[in-house]
């Protein structure tokens, strides 16, 4: 009897330390259909210039295989992309009259997030044909030549956010989209498994999720939970809209 008694005690006690279950995940995850394939990119730069990811221009001058590196910075906006006059003699492409450029090939390294490859993550999605609008930078070449790219969330996608469904995670700094499968090559490299999204454990933040669908040519906001909770009150107890 006291054998028994002790083990009950010994099994509860485990149980007390043991580990708390992982939360579940904040917002479900994308399963891409027809082929497609779910790509993470990693984001770049400082923390308060989040919003940028290195990239290749392929292609370069109508040589194949000839590529450079580039900086790309985007915003949901469907603003059009944009690169500077002095930029873009330098990448040696002559300036057309109507001051719209055409980047033959915009290669964006990431990772193959669905379906599971058989070996290796790292990918390369490519966007071709990218139009984009000259401006001339002020201050000449010195400020001109950047080798930079503005690029708007809707240029990734194509337009079709909804088959897309891209994502901004700005704490696990990474963006993530479904691309057809036609436009992304496979490296076979990279067998480190992609990691998962955090959940914030600090006690005065709360998970938010704000799913964004495509409206008028601009991205709305079809949905918020902040907490598990989807309604909210102003200061006079209001419902807000």
């Amino acid at each position: 009897m006291r054998r028994s008694l002790a083990a009950v005690v010994l099994f509860a006690a485990l149980g007390a330390i043991a580990p708390a279950a992982d939360p579940p995940p904040l917002v479900r995850p994308v399963v891409p259909a027809g082929g497609a394939v779910r790509v993470r990119v990693p984001l770049g730069g400082p923390k308060t210039d989040l919003m940028q990811f290195k990239a290749k221009i392929g292609n370069l001058k109508g040589k194949k295989g000839d590529s450079t590196p580039v900086t790309v910075y985007f915003d949901p906006q469907p603003n059009a992309p944009t690169v500077t006059l002095q930029q873009w003699k330098a990448w040696g492409f002559a300036v057309p009259a109507d001051r719209t450029g055409v980047i033959p090939e915009l290669v964006i390294t990431g990772a193959q997030l669905a379906p599971k490859p058989a070996k290796g993550r790292d990918v390369e999605y490519r966007i071709t044909g990218l139009k984009v609008t000259l401006y001339e930078a002020p201050g000449g070449d010195k400020a001109g030549i950047t080798d930079t790219l503005g690029l708007s969330l809707r240029d990734l996608t194509g337009g079709a956010d909804r088959a897309f469904e891209p994502r901004v995670y700005f704490a696990d700094r990474f963006l993530e989209l479904t691309a057809p499968a036609g436009a992304v090559k496979r490296l076979g490299t990279g067998d480190a498994p992609a990691p998962e999204p955090q959940v914030t454990a600090e006690e005065k933040l709360v998970p938010a999720a704000m799913p964004f669908v495509g409206g008028g040519g601009y991205p709305l906001v079809g949905f918020v939970s902040v907490n598990g909770q989807t309604q909210f009150f102003d200061a006079k107890k209001q419902l807000l809209p």
